[in-house]
Formats: structure tokens, sequence, C-alpha cells
């Protein structure tokens, strides 16, 4: 993937009601193989339901984070990487701060599909969770994902569905981002991409316990 294919975005919406464009910016270069996983998971171009369009976002943190990305059972419990099940923590040479985009897993070297993005630094995370990105447009709406009202196990009342998702061509976000400030605000509406598929890797299973625990765990909740 080249330099101009490293931004991405999702659209949040609840209940048909769009909250906001999040743009998310990749880090190719020392997190390659993880990052790559998010950018294909993001344009759905490997078909076989990895895509995270209509996915869930099933844990919403209040000032702390948002968690989503299970394409497998949609609650927290499952998930799958474009790699197979699981894939191996590729290095932690990012810190959690607010804005990281970083990897959910059950444990060491057990990333999928799932993700977190973060609104305060946690460093409590460090060493554990691959940072493979940062948001670099949206963060009010993910402010805005946590204030809704959650259920048991920080679960959204109503569904926050990413309604769309797919690359972001960088030199036309960069002029609409322009022509934004100079009117004050707005959204800027990218399109998806496609480029090619990675190499498949052998398979592990994935237990069934949901992965909410492991945020508990590191914030004490």
């Amino acid at each position: 993937v080249s330099t101009q294919s490293t931004w991405v975005f999702l659209d949040v919406a609840e209940g048909g009601v769009r909250f906001g464009r999040i743009v998310i910016e990749l880090f190719v270069d020392s997190v390659p193989k993880t990052a790559e996983n998010f950018r294909a998971l993001c344009t759905g171009e490997l078909g076989n339901g990895l895509h995270y369009q209509q996915t869930p976002f099933h844990c919403v943190m209040r000032n702390l984070l948002v968690q989503g990305g299970d394409i497998e059972k949609r609650g927290g419990s499952g998930g799958r990487s474009i790699y197979g099940a699981y894939f191996d923590d590729e290095n932690f040479i990012h810190k959690h701060e607010a804005g990281s985009v970083s990897m959910v897993n059950h444990g060491p070297n057990t990333n999928s599909s799932q993700f977190m993005m973060l609104s305060k630094p946690c460093p409590e995370l460090d060493g554990k969770h691959v940072v493979f990105g940062r948001v670099v447009s949206g963060m009010e709406a993910i402010q805005k994902m946590q204030s809704v009202k959650v259920g048991p196990r920080d679960k959204p009342s109503k569904a926050l569905i990413i309604a769309s998702c797919g690359m972001v061509q960088l030199q036309e976000f960069g002029k609409k981002r322009q022509r934004e400030s100079e009117m004050g605000g707005g959204s800027s509406e990218s399109r998806g991409d496609t480029g090619d598929a990675p190499p498949a890797k052998k398979q592990r299973k994935a237990p069934a316990q949901p992965v909410h625990w492991v945020q508990r765990r590191h914030h004490g909740s």
C-alpha cells in the first residue's frame, strides 16, 4: 500500500442518524501488517464477510474509549482478521494517547478485527495492545458516541453502526479540510478504494469469551 493510501474513514450512525465521519491515519511504515488488516477490513475488498461496514460499536466507555470491529459475532466475543482467526502482536512502538487507534485482543498474539479508539491517554495499555493508527479528523464524533446511553457491559442502548467505510483520497481530503477551515466547519466525504490481497495465514481457534473483560481489567472498572 502506498503512502497515498494510508488514511481510511468510518462513518458512524445511530438509528439511521449520522454522527459524523472519523478519519484515521494508519502507521503503515512501523506496523504494516496490522495497518493492512484494518485497511482491508475498511474497504471490504477481500469479501467473505471481512468488512467493517454495518458492524456495531459494542462498547462505549465515557471519556475513555469506544470499541468495535467484531465482524463475526458483533457483540465483543468474536472477530476475524484478514490473515485468519488471529495474528501476532507486531510490536508496541506506539503509545496509547488521545486519538490512538489500537487492537483489542484476548491476550498476547490474539489480534483479529476488533479495535478501539481512545479519547484520553491510557498508558496502562502500552505493551499489551498494538497501536496502529491515529484519528486525524472526527474526534467530535467519538465524543458524541461516548455521550450515548449505555446498558450492561457498557453496550450502547441503541446500536452505533459503522454505516460506511473505506479509503480516503488524501489530496481531495486536504482540499476539503482547507475549505472547511475557511468556512468554519463541515464534514469531509471520501470514496473507498481497493488494493492487493495479503497472503493467507494458518488459522487459530478463537475463544468464546467476550473481549470486553480485557478493557475492564486494565481500567479497574
